[in-house]
């Protein structure tokens, strides 16, 4: 069936707006399939620069998840997409409980929102995130020539895991070669008591 779609945001800028760029919507819900969506859309102009149409391609929003489900970021990880408002396009994991991130929402840690409004486009830091209130590192990046962000974060524990391991193992060494060490000095005392008298 044929789809009007001239009340969609992109499609209105694209009309008004004299600009020969790619235009990338904001998640919105496809209007055959109900699905989230992701609209990439140029204008069409005739040659006197008249407005014709449009020309477009949808990308589901589901896509984007199997995408960001390739990359490892431990058990309690996360990886996010983010328009320049940064609402949730695209988040791996998706949530099971009922503190869930949808898609749109717009809930942030400050230090992401501040390190964004001082101008950085790339940066990592730590924060608890908002949703799950798990502590993570964090690195984001701002997508070149489109206005979306890409978060990573790892949590601190499963970051620090390898290290606390590894430092248990260190300190168990340590105590028993202070003991063999203890246990030795007192053998030695015996023996050398024994040998003075």
């Amino acid at each position: 069936p044929l789809v009007s779609v001239a009340d969609r945001e992109y499609f209105r800028d694209l009309k008004s707006q004299n600009v020969d760029k790619l235009v990338v919507s904001r998640p919105l819900k496809g209007r055959m399939t109900g699905n989230w969506v992701l609209m990439f859309a140029r204008a069409i102009r005739d040659p006197g620069g008249r407005f014709t149409g449009i020309v477009a391609a949808t990308l589901p929003i589901r896509n984007l998840n199997q995408i960001l489900s390739g990359f490892e970021v431990g058990r309690r990880g996360v990886v996010n997409l983010r328009d320049a408002d940064l609402r949730l396009i695209a988040r791996f994991p998706e949530q099971q409980d009922g503190n869930r991130a949808e898609i749109g929402d717009a809930r942030v840690s400050e230090a992401l929102r501040s390190r964004l409004n001082s101008g950085q486009s790339e940066a990592t830091y730590g924060a608890i995130a908002p949703f799950d209130q798990v502590e993570r590192i964090f690195s984001f990046r701002k997508v070149d020539r489109h206005p979306m962000h890409v978060l990573a974060g790892i949590s601190t524990d499963d970051f620090f895991e390898d290290w606390r391991n590894t430092a248990s193992h260190i300190s168990g060494i340590v105590i028993l070669l202070l003991v063999a060490c203890n246990l030795a000095v007192v053998l030695f005392y015996r023996q050398w008591r024994l040998a003075r008298q």
